[in-house]
């Protein structure tokens, strides 16, 4: 069963909510774009015949690249709001503890994550699809354009590099 569809009057009356109440629209809009997109995407790729796998890899990879860059964009300005920003210190709730948390373990992980494209952009890519784009190793591996067993390879050694670098542990 497909996740219920938003209107375009849902995502304005956020935007207009948001405008309203001077507050930053996208922990709302995240959910309801990224829903939207992947059922734009089924639909698409249902209704034609005609789309190629490179077609396909380049939408899938695109929308996973781009899920990981809005985190790490949104977890960047919540760092600089943290820093300060000109706003006045408040006490944080339990809930911003967590959120912080959240933030820095999505700019380390984009950081990682950048150090391992030096070595294998491929594992990156199966990241970002399984990781961002919530794909299986078999949606993966379509958009990729490779085996799962290829996906397999790479997201077992992507793990491994990210819980080294992740820990602070040398290189050997």
């Amino acid at each position: 069963m497909d996740p219920p569809s938003y209107s375009s009057e849902a995502v304005t009356r956020i935007l207009e909510s948001a405008e309203r109440l001077d507050v930053d629209p996208l922990d709302q809009l995240l959910p309801v774009v990224y829903t939207e997109l992947r059922l734009m995407a089924k639909r698409a790729l249902a209704a034609s015949s005609s789309v190629t796998e490179k077609g396909r890899t380049y939408f899938f990879g695109a929308a996973s690249r781009a899920m990981r860059l809005i985190l790490v964009d949104r977890a960047r300005r919540r760092a600089s709001q943290k820093r300060g920003g000109g706003i006045r210190p408040e006490r944080l709730s339990e809930a911003d503890a967590v959120l912080d948390e959240f933030v820095t373990d999505i700019i380390d992980l984009d950081k990682a994550l950048e150090e391992l494209g030096a070595l294998s952009p491929r594992a990156v890519r199966v990241i970002e699809c399984r990781y961002f784009g919530g794909l299986t190793l078999e949606e993966t591996a379509d958009a990729l354009n490779t085996s799962s067993r290829t996906v397999k390879r790479d997201w077992v050694l992507a793990k491994g590099f990210l819980k080294k670098s992740l820990k602070g542990e040398p290189d050997v």
